[in-house]
């Protein structure tokens, strides 16, 4: 009984212990000391409790629950927070950067003196002067040695040296060798060349004598005399298709030619020879399967001053407009190709025909497969620089060319009646290679064209759907505005466009009568006046003013039913103009004697001529120096003839530049 008394004591002491911590642990922060805890113990035990109990409880030991369990809460706190970082540890990587704050590079002499002198424009070459050998001291035996030189292209015709070479050259001929350049003298003699002929030409008053017609007949009675270009092997059996004069150089000619033994129907309607043909088969030289354009001279008529040829069918080709230095050509394809005359010899090839060689010479530019996308659709029918031609408006302009770098336009129009615009630019760097970016370029050259408009006429005829087609046939540019052109259609009509602009007025110039006879040629006023003459293929002839869209004076039986080919101007007399139909009769207009009928008729050959073409300018020189007025005529055989104007065709009557607005006035 007593063991019991004293556990129910015991027991119920802790109880009352368990309490009292619990309570005064929210009163307060307890301590981990067991020491502390008894002392507190002993003191409130005192003041409750007698001192036997007291003295059976020192006996018992003390147990802090609080305390254990909070460590345990901090160290499962802690173990967690550990882990944690642990964890994020892995995860977390830190980047090194790193950074020069000063960086002061070597710097030697040579470099210091190109950062200061720059580096565009220049160019670093490296030569070997010896200066880096080193010598070295080697136990073998001595090699023998010789030392010798080579130098291309030569210099002073000495191409090799050194040691057991001997040159044999006079110190005479080295000097001459020394002087003279071949290329230079070359070019020369091609400038000057042309110049001493124009000379000769106009110091002589009988230059055509001794040449005359080949038929006997008297020359024309417009005519002082008559001269045939020559007719080389490699022109056998070809026709002439058309021909055209240089307007600021009146003794250079050029004349288009067919391929040989074409027909005459073929070069008129500008076809190429049929699959019959040898010339398809292969079986002719090379050169016979080339279309050529030649350059002549007329005051040396024999032979060609330049050869130029195109693998393609050539339908037109004119000069460029202030030197005779370019020829410009459109093709059957519809592409537009480009000589430069200039070029040197050896940028070109000789073709031997029948033993013969001929130096001829390809495009320099072509567009062909270059500009696809800008070429004509169908053959060109008409080519000009865009450039006026007035009488007497180049004489101070003999510098213009070399200052504007050969920068002008020209004009082609196709059978669509679409016409093209080109800017012909000159390359400052040309590449002997050849350009791998513009594949129309030859190596070497220095002129392209880069197309820089396009105008597609319709057909005027309001009774007439615009979508129709429209053929045209010749274009002529208005020499006093060069914005305006016109062309000659199959509808009856020349139909008026603007290179800039939207709207020309008026549309189209044509007769009273509404009939669609081809206007088959155009010519105008080289006097700066505005009146144009067309000629249709009906036989009449009509007489505009720009601002009208009737005619102002018709003429319309003169030529007894024949068709007219050719209307050219004189480029001598403002009221004198010719007329050739397919008769090869030459009929001479003078407004001033007899505005109603032509004032003279001649027929000219008994062969049949094709074209008709006049060239020369009287008013280029100075006075008292005569410089004679040429035409030039196509015949179906091949020839061609070159009439010198008569002295009394090419002076002007008194206040005859004026008289065309009188006369237009009185009709």
């Amino acid at each position: 009984m007593k063991e019991e008394g004293e556990m129910e004591e015991v027991l119920r002491a802790l109880d009352e212990e368990n309490n009292r911590l619990a309570s005064a642990s929210h009163r307060s922060n307890w301590s981990d000391s067991t020491e502390l805890s008894d002392e507190r113990f002993k003191d409130n035990r005192d003041e409750e409790e007698p001192a036997p109990k007291m003295a059976a409880r020192a006996k018992t030991t003390f147990i802090n629950f609080v305390s254990a369990k909070q460590r345990v809460v901090n160290s499962t706190v802690a173990s967690k927070a550990r882990k944690r970082a642990e964890d994020l540890s892995k995860l977390i990587e830190l980047d090194v950067a790193r950074y020069d704050m000063f960086d002061l590079p070597p710097v030697k002499e040579y470099e210091l003196y190109i950062r200061s002198f720059g580096r565009s424009d220049t160019k670093q070459a490296y030569v070997q002067t010896r200066e880096d050998d080193v010598d070295r001291d080697v136990q073998t035996e001595e090699v023998d040695s010789l030392s010798k030189w080579t130098q291309h292209p030569p210099e002073n015709d000495v191409a090799v040296g050194g040691e057991g070479i001997t040159v044999m050259s006079s110190g005479l001929a080295d000097a001459h060798s020394s002087k003279v350049d071949p290329v230079k003298l070359t070019q020369f003699l091609d400038r000057v060349g042309q110049y001493l002929f124009t000379i000769l030409d106009e110091e002589s008053k009988s230059s055509f004598d001794e040449e005359r017609r080949r038929d006997g007949r008297p020359t024309a009675s417009f005519s002082d005399n008559v001269a045939m270009l020559g007719t080389p092997n490699f022109l056998a059996g070809r026709l002439v298709r058309a021909c055209s004069f240089c307007p600021s150089e009146a003794n250079s000619l050029l004349t288009v030619h067919s391929l040989p033994h074409a027909a005459v129907e073929e070069s008129r309607d500008l076809a190429v020879p049929r699959a019959s043909s040898p010339i398809d088969k292969g079986e002719q030289p090379y050169m016979s399967r080339l279309s050529l354009v030649c350059v002549w001279n007329v005051s040396q008529p024999t032979y060609p001053y330049r050869i130029c040829a195109s693998e393609m069918l050539v339908t037109c080709a004119c000069f460029s407009p202030l030197k005779a230095s370019l020829v410009f050509a459109g093709m059957y394809d519809g592409s537009v190709a480009l000589w430069d005359l200039r070029e040197s010899v050896a940028q070109h090839r000789s073709l031997q025909v029948e033993g013969q060689e001929h130096l001829v010479r390809f495009p320099t530019y072509n567009t062909a497969g270059v500009l696809e996308t800008e070429n004509h659709k169908s053959p060109v029918v008409s080519i000009m620089p865009v450039h006026s031609s007035i009488v007497g408006s180049l004489k101070d302009d003999s510098t213009a060319e070399s200052s504007s770098g050969l920068s002008f336009q020209v004009a082609s129009v196709d059978e669509r009646a679409v016409v093209n615009l080109w800017v012909v630019a000159e390359i400052a760097t040309p590449d002997p290679a050849g350009s791998t970016n513009d594949l129309g370029l030859s190596p070497g050259g220095k002129i392209k064209l880069m197309r820089s408009s396009a105008v597609t006429l319709s057909n005027p005829n309001k009774f007439v759907s615009q979508s129709s087609d429209l053929t045209a046939l010749t274009m002529q540019l208005n020499p006093g505005d060069l914005n305006h052109f016109y062309v000659g259609s199959d509808a009856g009509c020349v139909v008026h466009g603007v290179r800039f602009g939207t709207r020309a007025f008026p549309q189209s110039h044509s007769s009273t009568i509404d009939t669609p006879v081809p206007v088959v040629s155009i010519d105008f006023s080289p006097f700066g006046q505005p009146y144009f003459l067309a000629g249709c293929d009906d036989g009449t002839l009509h007489l505009f003013h720009t601002k009208m869209e009737h005619p102002v004076a018709s003429w319309r039986e003169f030529v007894s039913g024949e068709r007219i080919l050719s209307v050219r101007w004189s480029r001598s007399r403002p009221a004198v103009f010719f007329v050739l139909d397919n008769n090869s009769t030459v009929f001479t207009f003078d407004l001033v004697e007899n505005g109603l009928a032509p004032m003279k008729t001649d027929r000219i050959t008994t062969a049949d001529a094709m074209s008709l073409e006049v060239g020369g300018d009287p008013n280029l020189v100075s006075p008292g120096v005569s410089r004679p007025a040429y035409m030039v005529f196509a015949l179906d055989s091949g020839a061609v003839e070159i009439l010198t104007v008569s002295e009394a065709m090419r002076q002007q009557q008194p206040l005859e530049e004026d008289f065309l607005a009188t006369y237009v006035d009185r009709y």
